[in-house]
């Protein structure tokens, strides 16, 4: 069947997957499949609430939905071509077609909030909202993006608390033991490299949506068993006459009874000696220890991680408790493993149910970059995509096998190639019995942006003899026939392709970076004059190349746009931007507020602090242990409250969007740095689109997102405006999707000096943690099944994406394409180039216009937009007079704080965002210096020798519930603790001090005394145990 098919052809449920190659136009084939289910009349449950369009990015989601809109407003104004266009989708009388199209305009616009296009994780999210009581996280929780923004606090309390069990102390010296050996070097903080690999466990378990397991005890005795033998088979034949017969490595191990480096030389040379001349019996001996090095290898492989893997398991105990007890944070790749369960648990029941909270029953599934899906998120789909087939729903997936390329993202190509093998029955990714023809594919195979040399090239490169002998000699001999398919090109127009090969210089005479600038350059300049800049992309492989490259363009005085530098991050007023606001959210973050201080914002608005000056203050902040701010608020009372207390404030009671509102406005950012406008734009338009899609969205969240957002995710990078005349530089995963007049690839993969000997293996029930170097991959491949399908599989995603970069970079050019390609190895998809070129150069007409001016002024008014601050009600006042009083309290650690109250005070009301208002100051100091009279309640303060006082310190009790006294006082002989209280008596303070007392005499070894310092009654109660 040929695509499209027209809407009176279609039989429902179906599933329609449509294999689209490169600049086929996949964007406007979702587009029309959507159009065509909202204007048809045979299409059933097509409400725009019925039907879902999945998308890979943010901008995708907007440009889809802006596509639709557009496209139905043409046909709607009877516009010749786009009728045209969706008359091969619909076969309906004209007036009829206008009439519903602008029909369906109105009906998207009064109902936008059911126009069902979105990203994946935007989808999965308002799922897990909807679901989030059910699946029993608070209402309120906060979006994080990745486990490393939350860890932190957990793992210093689960490090604090094993370091206290003799067992989990033992562990924690055999994971060090074992990082030491596994990276060859002695680590000064192995917690930080501990801590990374349990956010790798952490993000493994929600990827494939099972746990880690233990690897079986049995093989710890069968491991020793072979680790003797091996000792004992050398015994018989090692001796210090015949040493120099058998390899260093053997003997080496042999002496220090290390098995490993043993068993890896001989798994290696496949024999234990140098000569080839060895009587029979020893080659028996030889062959015999081959085979116990190997089983030793694999068992190694198998048990390597073991420590690693119990210290997880008593981490993560820990860690589940401290989410549900201490944070309102959840991980979103966490929230997709929860509905996944949620799902599995309780089937349709659960899927009507969701439903029914979105307002939503969805019917038809558009999803966009099927190949980019990860199995986690499958998992999430799928029972909803089977639920709609099973009445009369559809599933479209439109994709390019060839162009998966975000397998580091966890992006899972099987499911695609599954779809494409299994399309009648026995597919292991989605029940399709209900489906009478099974998947429908269609193979759209028309390339509408490439000029035909390009084409034909790429279907030379494709069908070469180089390429395929690449296939089959490194395992893909299956996988060739999704590259086998005959690019067709649209264009009549020639075209102009051009390979360069720069070969490895065996005499070293040149750098080989120099050799590569040279070629460059000299080719480059040759495209400038025939193309204009704006006209000209040059795609590589990393960002800090494409750094290299426009700094190579800067030095010809061309202009260059680098997509690294459109991150908007990575421009300097953003980045002072962002590192004000980490300093509002906390305010002992000391390199945040070294940042901004020393910015072009804040030197803008306040000249009068010089850079000597903010030196002065961290020096004394760190020879006195304090935090720097307080010494710069003493400094500059003025500049403080200016620029630092308001905002403090603010951001507790107004909006993330209306307090970054406030600070544009206040340090007048548009009107200081007009040549940032685009950059401070695009800030400001994320913050609104992130706040609008949450209610509760903090600044914490927005601070997360931030440090989170993954490099080549555009969200945070601003568009490159037509009127700019400027070579735009990107790496090749930034450039999928996108189209130019004259591409210049550079295939420079450099040195990759990481080697991660880390596995993972997605077993029936469990994932196994593997330790597998290159050699065990190689050698023992074909005698154990994990071992060699973990191997296999991660060395089989890593090159099928290093071919699909190559397709990527080949069909991003329109007119011409020129592949500069540097050193290729042996056994590398980049030998397969062969220097040569083919087509006509041509001079492309472009005007080269100075770059128009965007930036244009608007008056804006100095009053406040925002010129609320809700009252806060009674419940609020009292827990915030209560905060002050704690804060108070935290600052005095000895009696002689006492002469600086009133500044303490102060700070009290700022870190809790209060308006200081004297009376309150008042009332607060009389009560205080009231207490200090009391004896026992001044000795609580009294310096003493061998005293130790902790305040506001956290400590983890056995349920794993973090337990935080106001003052703990150690002294040699017993332990004092003090909490402090606000208010009317309440019988469960003494209870709550209490189980401070049980945990404190734990930790500390001594017996302990309680009090309770009731203010208000300037009452001190003694809670005994």
């Amino acid at each position: 069947m040929k695509w499209p098919v027209k809407d009176t052809s279609l039989k429902f449920p179906h599933i329609f997957l449509i294999n689209s190659l490169a600049g086929s136009g996949k964007t406007e084939k979702l587009a029309n499949r959507f159009i065509q289910f909202l204007l048809s009349e045979n299409v059933p449950s097509n409400s725009i609430s019925n039907i879902l369009a999945i998308t890979f990015t943010e901008n995708a989601a907007k440009d889809m939905k802006k596509r639709i809109i557009t496209n139905l407003k043409k046909i709607a104004l009877s516009e010749k071509d786009s009728v045209s266009m969706i008359s091969d989708y619909i076969d309906m009388d004209k007036k009829i077609l206008i009439k519903r199209a602008s029909d369906s305009v109105e009906n998207i616009l009064d109902n936008y909030s059911y126009f069902n296009i979105s990203t994946i994780d935007s989808f999965i999210l308002k799922m897990f909202e909807s679901s989030v009581k059910s699946l029993g996280y608070a209402i309120d929780m906060d979006l994080e993006f990745n486990y490393s923004d939350i860890i932190d606090d957990a793992f210093s309390y689960f490090i604090h608390k094993a370091l206290m069990d003799k067992k989990g102390q033992n562990l924690i010296d055999e994971t060090i033991e074992l990082i030491n050996y596994s990276e060859k070097r002695f680590l000064i903080d192995p917690s930080n490299r501990i801590k990374e690999n349990f956010v790798n466990f952490l993000n493994t378990e929600d990827v494939y949506l099972k746990d880690i397991k233990k690897p079986q005890e049995r093989l710890f005795k069968h491991k020793e068993d072979i680790e003797n033998k091996i000792i004992s088979k050398l015994k018989k034949v090692i001796n210090k006459e015949n040493e120099k017969i058998f390899y260093t490595d053997i003997v080496t191990g042999f002496y220090s009874q290390d098995v490993g480096i043993i068993s890896s030389k001989i798994a290696e040379k496949g024999r234990i000696f140098r000569i080839k001349n060895i009587d029979e019996n020893m080659e028996k001996l030889s062959d015999e220890l081959v085979s116990l090095s190997k089983e030793y290898l694999i068992i190694d492989s198998k048990t390597f991680y073991y420590p690693y893997i119990l210290l997880y398991a008593m981490f993560k105990k820990d860690f589940d408790e401290y989410l549900k007890n201490n944070t309102s944070s959840f991980v979103l790749s966490r929230a997709v493993k929860d509905l996944n369960k949620y799902f599995s648990s309780y089937g349709d029941e659960r899927i009507i149910e969701v439903y029914i909270k979105l307002s939503s029953f969805i019917k038809h599934f558009l999803i966009d970059e099927f190949q980019d899906t990860s199995y986690s998120q499958w998992s999430v789909l799928r029972p909803l995509i089977e639920d709609a087939i099973s009445c009369d729903g559809s599933g479209f997936f439109i994709g390019d096998i060839k162009q998966a390329i975000y397998m580091f993202r966890n992006a899972d190509y099987r499911i695609i190639e599954e779809f494409i093998e299994k399309p009648k029955a026995n597919n292991r990714y989605i029940e399709i019995s209900s489906v009478e023809k099974g998947i429908e594919i269609f193979v759209v195979d028309i390339s509408y942006r490439s000029a035909r040399k390009i084409i034909d090239y790429v279907n030379e490169f494709l069908s070469s003899a180089e390429f395929k002998n690449f296939c089959d000699e490194n395992g893909l001999s299956n996988f060739y026939k999704n590259y086998a398919i005959v690019h067709k090109a649209d264009k009549e127009e020639d075209g102009y392709y051009e390979n360069i090969i720069i070969e490895k210089d065996k005499e070293n005479i040149m750098p080989i970076e120099e050799r590569l600038k040279s070629v460059f350059i000299k080719e480059f300049k040759d495209r400038v004059n025939r193309f204009g800049y704006s006209n000209i992309a040059i795609l590589t492989y990393k960002n800090d190349m494409v750094e290299k490259l426009a700094g190579w363009v800067n030095e010809l005085k061309f202009p260059v746009a680098s997509y690294s530098s459109l991150d908007i991050r990575r421009n300097r007023i953003i980045a002072s931007l962002i590192s004000f606001l980490k300093f509002i959210s906390d305010q002992t973050d000391n390199i945040a507020f070294f940042e901004f201080i020393t910015s072009d914002i804040f030197r803008a608005s306040f000249k009068g602090v010089k850079f000597s000056e903010i030196e002065d203050i961290f020096i004394e902040a760190k020879k006195n242990r304090i935090f720097p701010y307080k010494i710069f608020k003493q400094r500059y009372e003025r500049i403080w409250e200016e620029c630092f207390e308001k905002f403090i404030y603010q951001s507790g009671v107004l909006g993330v969007y209306e307090l970054v509102s406030s600070i544009y406005r206040s340090f007048n950012l548009y009107d200081n740095f007009k040549s940032h406008a685009s950059f401070l734009v695009k800030f400001k338009e994320v913050v609104f689109e992130k706040t609008l899609s949450d209610d509760y969205y903090s600044l914490d969240m927005l601070l997360s997102y931030i440090k989170d957002c993954d490099e080549d995710d555009e969200s945070l990078s601003i568009d490159i405006s037509d009127s700019v005349d400027a070579v735009k530089i990107m790496t090749f995963h930034k450039a999928k999707g996108l189209e130019f007049n004259c591409v210049i690839n550079i295939f420079n993969k450099g040195r990759d000096n990481h080697s991660d000997n880390m596995y993972f293996w997605d077993d029936t029930d469990a994932i196994e943690v593997l330790r597998i170097n290159k050699l065990a991959g190689e050698s023992l491949s074909d005698l154990d099944e994990t071992v060699s399908g973990a191997y296999k599989l991660k060395r089989t995603m890593n090159l099928i994406s290093d071919i699909n970069i190559v397709y990527v970079a080949l069909t991003r050019a329109k007119d011409e394409i020129l592949n500069i390609v540097v050193e290729p190895g042996e056994n590398d998809i980049l030998s397969v180039f062969k220097e040569g070129t083919c087509g006509r150069k041509r001079i492309f007409k472009t005007d080269r216009a100075k770059t128009k001016n965007i930036v244009f002024e608007v008056p804006q008014k100095d009053k406040i937009t925002y010129p609320f601050i809700k009252k806060v009600d009674i419940d609020n006042e009292i827990k915030l007079r209560g905060k002050i009083y704690h804060s108070v309290f935290s600052m005095l650690e000895f009696s002689e704080d006492l002469k600086n109250l009133d500044e303490i005070i102060d700070k009290a009301f700022s870190m809790n965002m209060a308006l200081v208002k004297e009376n309150e100051k008042k009332e607060i100091k009389e009560r205080i210096e009231r207490l200090f009279k009391k004896s026992l309640f001044s000795g609580f303060f009294d310096r003493k020798e061998k005293r130790k006082v902790f305040i506001e310190k956290d400590f983890m009790d056995i349920s794993g519930d973090i337990l935080r006294p106001d003052r703990i006082i150690v002294d040699e002989d017993n332990i004092i603790i003090i909490d402090f209280k606000t208010g009317l008596k309440n019988p469960g303070y003494a209870q709550q001090i209490r189980r401070y007392m049980k945990l404190a005499e734990k930790f500390f070894g001594k017996k302990s005394v309680g009090y309770l310092s009731y203010i208000d009654d300037n009452l001190i109660e003694k809670v005994d145990l």
